[in-house]
């Protein structure tokens, strides 16, 4: 996964885990960015899109 600082990757929320007991998932899509530099596998990349509650 090499990328550009100015490039996002974004993807499409298809399932949200529920915060707490009530039903708080309302992001369209969420931002996935690198926690290692040029990631190339799944675990060295991170959620980006965060909510408050």
């Amino acid at each position: 996964m090499s990328t550009s600082k100015s490039q996002e990757i974004k993807c499409t929320v298809k399932s949200c885990c529920h915060h707490d007991k009530d039903s708080h998932c309302m992001l369209s899509e969420i931002n996935v960015g690198e926690n290692f530099p040029n990631a190339s596998e799944k675990s060295q990349t991170d959620c980006m899109s965060f909510e408050t509650f």
